[in-house]
């Protein structure tokens, strides 16, 4: 997406060589954060700020604390008394009506507030929020304020208005609890209207409930409401034209927290606003840093973006498309992924702890806007790792698999009640019922979402707050019809990204102890706790991500793997340099064309490398029990993705050894069984093989045809769209097999009216009586480049009829 920069590749050095190794030489006192953020009263995001602020000032003119203004928990209340509200008064009078000294210890303990209390605070929230409406009619008699808008006006900022409370600590990140407010024009009026939110928010039920499951003694007492306000970094108002002056937002979190393995750190960015990223609302880039540089990539295609927009002089955050340019593209380079990550380990060597931080990266001036940093907050738990040791035992019909987002302990976990699950379409919907003063939060073990979730989102630091087990499966209507059984008993084997029905097995009511002393299950780490997901091709050299015809790719892609397997693996012994040439020889030396091919030559190093790597994974179990750790298992897992991992629609070139074999073999099949027969015969030319949309479109036909007459004529068709078609005509057909394909109805569609449409016509131009007959046709005669578009648009008019199709194909 960016050009590399030798400014980044600056910043890396520098930070490497000079801050990092200095960092912890500094002092940093928690004892000051504390007393900054409490007794002062700004919270903790803003003191964070202000201490980083200094700890980076002068050290490098490429990382920035973006400008802000703290408000502190009094400036905030002493504007609120301008209007006749007394905050701490308020609050103190709902607690003392709703509560006393046992019912706290009981609210604490149980983690449910008392009836009546988030009622009460709820209408306090909003009292604050239509005080500070009233307050923005009055002259601004906080000076510091008017101070920081006018230097915002002069430089033509835009703002964010974001909580500082009882948050970003040890303890206690309350993620996504409080409210911010982006893109606030810098006056008085908007400016004390987004303050309002914000406070109110500390008063709401999300941020009341996370702090209350998360521990928080304080909860009940005089409330800390400070505000930051902060230069937002962004692109201008409704979207920059230049690709290079959208900014890219990003959290980083110096471990990765899996499997929690300090020396990984893991990086989440994608173009647009970070609220974007924090949220969930975008697809995601994830990058994975080894101490030892060690890159890798997890690219997602990324359609949308949030933008800074203004509608009737209301300015927010809006969604738009992004430019096909940076779509398929990795958010960063890998000089600017290298530079994020020394500047997380400064961070984290100054704190002296892992570290959650937010920022924003700018391509056009190469700076790295440090915008929130706080301690990452993983719990301890108590119980060790474990996993199912035979997973063949159990058939399909008594498993579920998932993706895991979040493993807490890494331990099997056992399920009886279906109270000790939630089962939810999004992770935000999880958490919403998480939320409910009716959910016994310390009761769930498990979540289970349909919707692909993001480790970083506000949401999962939520659930991994609270040591909950996070997994993304598509088949949660088999999971709620277990979760409604009368004996109820699943086993959730999170390194194995398995569900079981132990209720429906032999071992139904079985102890997790019998277990155990039977080896159905095993103490220790199996797997790292990651997806089996990596882009192949995301910080490759330029040939690999070059577009390519399909049949040139098998070689492209066999090299890229190649590239791949050298840098996972140090020593793969001579065959991998050996493969390594072959793939990427001299197009001019003798026999080189020949190797690169698409031909059978390139199934050989494709069929060896699989087979050595599939050995060498299935060996690595068997060695000494102390490379059974974490550290080791990282790297493996990776090394398991390029061998095994299947393509997703959603990832940018998650192709493996085993997926490039398998979609090779079915070309070749295709071509030889089908194609070329035809076009021996002068009956279907050589375009398909130049196309690859039409060869897609042909080569699944050719599976859903239920007669060879239907599969023939069909693929006839598509290569007379794909010889004399123009480039509307081929775009007619491929948004019509789109969507039959989404609804299912492509077999019936090409099976019954493909055929009979393509019948009549041809009986009726007395070319082609009865398909299928035996007779054939001259097919360029029988399809005329004037015959279809006409065709075609008889066959999108059909998808007005598609709800009729339905109901008389389900009759």
């Amino acid at each position: 997406m960016m050009k590399h920069s030798n400014l980044v590749s600056a910043i890396s050095c520098s930070f490497l060589l000079l801050h990092v190794a200095h960092a912890a030489e500094q002092q940093f006192s928690p004892a000051a954060l504390s007393h900054k953020a409490e007794i002062e009263g700004y919270g903790y995001k803003s003191s964070n700020l202000m201490i980083l602020r200094d700890a980076l000032a002068d050290k490098e003119p490429h990382v920035h604390v973006p400008e802000f203004l703290p408000l502190s928990s009094g400036d905030g209340q002493d504007l609120l008394t301008q209007v006749q509200l007394n905050l701490l008064d308020e609050w103190a009078l709902i607690v003392s009506k709703l509560m006393d000294p046992v019912s706290i210890d009981l609210a604490l303990a149980s983690k449910t507030f008392p009836p009546g209390l988030i009622d009460a605070s709820t209408a306090l929230s909003e009292q604050i929020k239509k005080s500070f409406i009233r307050l923005s009619e009055r002259p601004n008699q906080l000076p510091s304020l008017q101070k920081f808008l006018d230097e915002a006006k002069t430089h033509n900022w835009r703002l964010m208005v974001r909580s500082t409370g009882k948050e970003d600590t040890d303890k206690l990140a309350n993620a996504g609890g409080n409210k911010s407010v982006a893109n606030v024009s810098p006056n008085a009026k908007d400016v004390l209207a987004a303050i309002g939110e914000v406070i109110g928010s500390y008063f709401e039920k999300r941020s009341l409930t996370q702090r209350l499951s998360a521990g928080d003694k304080t909860i009940f007492d005089p409330p800390l409401t400070p505000v930051l306000i902060q230069r937002m970094i962004g692109e201008t108002v409704g979207g920059a034209d230049n690709i290079k002056d959208i900014p890219v937002g990003c959290v980083l979190y110096t471990t990765e927290p899996g499997g929690k393995l300090a020396s990984v750190d893991t990086l989440q960015c994608a173009p647009g606003h970070n609220e974007g990223v924090v949220q969930s609302l975008v697809p995601l880039d994830t990058y994975y840093v080894s101490r030892g540089h060690m890159l890798r990539s997890l690219v997602k295609i990324k359609t949308k973006r949030l933008v800074p927009m203004v509608e009737n002089d209301v300015f927010g955050l809006e969604e738009v498309a992004n430019p096909e340019a940076i779509q398929k593209h990795p958010a960063l380079h890998a000089d600017a992924i290298q530079s994020i990550a020394q500047v997380g380990r400064f961070i984290d060597a100054f704190y002296k702890k892992r570290m959650d931080i937010e920022l924003v990266y700018e391509p056009a001036s190469n700076v790295i806007h440090i915008v929130q940093a706080r301690p990452l907050v993983i719990p301890e738990n108590e119980e060790g790792p474990s996993y199912i040791v035979q997973v063949t035992q159990f058939n399909d019909e008594q498993t579920i698999h998932s993706m895991i987002i979040s493993i807490g302990s890494g331990s099997v976990q056992r399920i009886h009640q279906a109270a000790e699950m939630i089962v939810a379409n999004t992770l935000e919907d999880a958490l919403k019922f998480y939320a409910l003063p009716s959910t016994n939060r310390a009761r769930v073990k498990t979540v289970v979402v349909k919707q692909q979730a993001d480790p970083t989102s506000h949401a999962s630091a939520t659930f991994r707050g609270d040591g909950k087990t996070i997994f993304v499966s598509e088949d949660i209507d088999k999971l709620k019809q277990w979760l409604k059984q009368q004996n109820i008993d699943l086993l959730i084997d999170g390194q194995r990204e398995l569900t079981v029905n132990l209720a429906s097995t032999t071992l139904a009511g079985t102890s997790m102890r019998a277990l155990f002393e039977d080896r159905v299950l095993k103490s220790g780490w199996l797997n790292y706790p990651l997806p089996l997901r990596v882009s192949i091709e995301a910080h490759q050299p330029q040939y690999c991500l070059a577009p390519q015809m399909k049949i040139d790719r098998f070689s492209t892609q066999t090299k890229c793997l190649v590239d791949r397997l050298r840098n996972e693996v140090k020593d793969f012994g001579h065959f991998v340099e050996y493969t390594h040439q072959k793939a990427t020889c001299d197009p001019e030396l003798p026999g080189c064309l020949e190797q690169r091919a698409p031909a059978q030559q390139v199934m050989t190093p494709l069929t060896n490398l699989y087979m050595y790597a599939d050995r060498m994974l299935q060996e690595l179990p068997k060695r000494p029990e102390d490379l059974t750790r974490l550290e080791d298992l990282f790297p493996r897992r990776f090394l398991e993705a390029l061998v095994y991992q299947k393509p997703g629609k959603d990832v940018v070139a998650s192709y493996s050894i085993g997926s490039v074999k398998e979609d090779y073999q079915k070309y070749q099949a295709f071509v030889q069984d089908k194609l070329k027969p035809q076009m021996a015969e002068n009956l279907v030319t050589d375009n398909l093989l130049r196309d690859d949309d039409m060869f897609a479109i042909a080569e699944h036909s050719s599976k859903i045809a239920l007669t060879k007459q239907a599969s023939e004529g069909f693929i006839r068709f598509v290569d007379t769209v794909a010889t004399k078609g123009s480039t509307k005509e081929k775009d007619e057909l491929k948004t019509l097999v789109s969507s039959f394909e989404s609804l299912q109805m492509m077999p019936l569609w090409l099976n019954s009216i493909f055929v009979s449409t393509l019948r009549e016509e041809l009986q009726q131009r007395g070319i082609f009586p009865v398909l299928g007959s035996g007779r054939r046709p001259n097919w360029d005669t029988a399809m005329p480049t004037a015959s279809i578009s006409i065709c075609l648009h008889d066959f999108i008019k059909i998808i007005s009829n598609l709800p009729q199709i339905c109901n008389a194909w389900r009759r």
